[in-house]
């Protein structure tokens, strides 16, 4: 079950999955089930979240935008990837290939960069299961969400409690 997310797991699942995106959209509320701010357990609640990940098929790049409100830690931001080849976020040439990588995992696996006041303040990777793949809560999707060079540090995990997510 989702309920226990081990960050370990996590960083052997984004090397593991690399290349994992499907074209992603929607949000919702997620209850959180973890989350650490600076290295720190934080308060569990609920946070709300909007994501949409594209790749253009015909140029082959990516982009997308998640937005992220966890009001009981205090952590919101938006983090937005500007359209990337998909071979610099993935490692593979094309769209097509990081699509079936991800329809086999059943998970969207994106990277985007937050932007504070005009300047780059570091890196948010969201990982979103499709219902019943591995990273799932039954018949809903689970969420995975961690900050890398910003402050806080920040690292969330939950199910979508309310809302929709459209994998295609």
């Amino acid at each position: 079950m989702f309920r226990k997310i081990i960050v370990p797991v996590l960083l052997i699942a984004v090397l593991a999955l690399s290349g994992c995106t499907q074209n992603i959209h929607g949000g919702g509320v997620v209850t959180l089930s973890q989350t650490e701010v600076n290295g720190v357990p934080g308060q569990l609640g609920t946070a709300t979240m909007a994501i949409s990940f594209t790749c253009n098929d015909a140029k082959n790049k990516l982009s997308g935008v998640l937005v992220w409100n966890d009001q009981t830690n205090n952590v919101k931001f938006t983090a937005r990837l500007p359209q990337t080849p998909v071979a610099a976020v993935f490692g593979v040439a094309t769209c097509a290939e990081a699509a079936a990588i991800a329809q086999d995992a059943g998970i969207s696996l994106n990277l985007a960069l937050i932007n504070t006041q005009g300047q780059m303040s570091g890196q948010a990777f969201v990982a979103v299961g499709e219902p019943g793949s591995a990273l799932s809560c039954g018949s809903a999707s689970g969420v995975i969400v961690v900050t890398a060079n910003a402050l806080p540090a920040y690292i969330a995990g939950g199910c979508l409690d309310r809302g929709n997510i459209v994998f295609n």
